[in-house]
C-alpha cells in the first residue's frame, strides 16, 4: 500500500513538474530575440504592417525600416525559407543569424541586430541593413 501511495506522489510530481515546464516554455518562446525575428518575418509574409511595426526601433516609415520590410518579402516571395542558425546577446543587443533556403537549393544568410527598449527586443532595421552593405 505504501509502495502504491509513493508511486502516486511520483507521478503528481511528475505531472506538475512537466507542467509547470511546458507553460515557462510557452510563455519564453515569445521573449527572446530569435522569436522577434520569427514574427517579424511571419507579419511580413502576412503583408501587416500594424504587425511588423511594433517590431522596428524605426518607425514603418523609415527608408530603413522600409528596406528591411521590402527585403524580407522579396526573400519570401521567391519561396526563402528561413532557419535560424545562431543567436547572441549581450546586454541590450543582440545578434541573430539566420539562413534562407530557396526550392532551387540556394541559400542566403541575412544577420539581423536587434535592441532591447523597454524590456522588449525589437529589429534594428538601421543596423541590419547597413550590415548588409558591409564586406
Amino acid at each position: 500500500m505504501s509502495t502504491q501511495r509513493s508511486r502516486r506522489s511520483a507521478i503528481v510530481a511528475a505531472s506538475v513538474l512537466a507542467t509547470v515546464t511546458l507553460g515557462l516554455f510557452y510563455v519564453l518562446q515569445y521573449q527572446g530575440p530569435e522569436s522577434v525575428v520569427w514574427r517579424f518575418v511571419g507579419k511580413v509574409s502576412e503583408r501587416s504592417a500594424p504587425g511588423v511595426a511594433p517590431l522596428l526601433v524605426e518607425p514603418i516609415g523609415d527608408p530603413y525600416a522600409a528596406a528591411q520590410v521590402r527585403l524580407v518579402s522579396s526573400i519570401l516571395g521567391s519561396g526563402g525559407r528561413m532557419s535560424v542558425i545562431s543567436a547572441r546577446q549581450l546586454g541590450a543587443q543582440a545578434e541573430v543569424k539566420t539562413i534562407f533556403r530557396f526550392p532551387s537549393g540556394q541559400t542566403a544568410g541575412l544577420r539581423w541586430y536587434l535592441r532591447k527598449d523597454n524590456a522588449r527586443w525589437r529589429v534594428d532595421a538601421t543596423a541590419t541593413v547597413d550590415g548588409m552593405r558591409m564586406p
